[in-house]
């Protein structure tokens, strides 16, 4: 599987509310800032190259987003019954994408599983340290 580790991770993770709005917000920061990333780095010509490397990353990043996300929903309401993660892995994307055609609400799903996608995609999380007394 393409994200073993990173599905690890997610399944080890306990996540309240509170974080997953966290992962959810720093997504959309993502999605909102490296456009504009990129349309600034096009104005240089040293950064054209680099914009357009990134761009193509980003594309590709949009692309695979709804994968950790439709992961990490199945893994949560259907862990206790099924045991395969490639099944919990298309039961949670498929959801998704027939959530996607519910008018109104379909868009705003697609939304915040593409920005929580997105960020557990890019594997970006906070470390933990334990501090030693």
């Amino acid at each position: 599987m393409l994200f073993k580790k990173r599905f690890e991770k997610l399944e080890k993770e306990e996540f309240s509310i509170k974080n997953i709005a966290a992962k959810t917000g720093l997504g959309f920061l993502v999605l909102i800032t490296v456009p504009i990333a990129v349309v600034i780095a096009l104005c240089s010509l040293v950064g054209m190259p680099l914009a357009l490397i990134v761009l193509a990353l980003y594309i590709i990043l949009i692309y695979i987003s709804i994968i950790p996300s439709g992961y990490y929903i199945a893994y949560k309401l259907l862990n206790k019954k099924i045991k395969n993660e490639y099944l919990l892995l298309s039961i949670g994307v498929l959801g998704i994408k027939v959530l996607e055609f519910i008018p109104i609400i379909g868009g705003f799903i697609v939304l915040i599983s593409l920005c929580f996608g997105m960020w557990s995609a890019l594997g970006i999380t906070k470390k933990k340290t334990i501090k030693e007394k």
